[in-house]
Parts: C-alpha cells; structure tokens; sequence
C-alpha cells in the first residue's frame, strides 16, 4: 500500500523543488506540494530518481510522477513515463456505458 507523507524528506527536497519548478513554469497557475507517496522508495533508488508527488493549485489537485536527475547546471526534469500516460488518459473523454 502507498505511504504518502506532507511532509518532503530533506533528502528530496531539492529534487522537489525542481520538479514543482518545472511542472509549474506550464501551467496557468501555481501549484505547491501537499504530499509526496513513497519518499523511501524514492530516496533508496538510483538516479534518476522517480518523485511521486501531489501537486494542489487553484482549486484542483494532482498526482504526477516524475524522474529527476543530477546534471552539471542544476536538474534535468521530465514526466516518468507511466505518469505521462496516465496524464493523457485522464483527458480522454470516458465512452458512455449502455
């Protein structure tokens, strides 16, 4: 079962930082952290690290996973794969049941 915690470990807080910095510069509207799901699994793995975190802005909230890793300016930042997928699907319109 996931554990999310609103508290960010200081372990992730700057892989955190630049994942909300990056998902924030596309949006209309600013979002903060409010959760992050499995911080340990996250601080045990190798780079990139994968953050799962809950993001609220406005008057919505999401979940979005996203692989970070270390470079020489900073971090590079991008959707993990299965996050991107999901992300989409949720903006498919849903077919009508019979």
């Amino acid at each position: 079962m996931a554990v999310v915690s609103e508290v960010v470990p200081t372990e992730l807080q700057a892989e955190v930082d630049a994942a909300l910095a990056w998902f924030n510069a596309s949006q209309d509207h600013t979002f903060d952290v409010t959760g992050i799901v499995d911080a340990q699994l996250s601080i045990e793995s190798d780079e990139p690290r994968e953050l799962r975190l809950v993001l609220c802005g406005g008057d919505s909230c999401q979940k979005h996973d996203f692989k970070v890793a270390s470079t020489n300016e900073g971090y590079s930042v991008a959707f993990a794969s299965d996050s991107f997928a999901s992300h989409e699907s949720d903006t498919s319109p849903q077919s009508e049941l019979d």
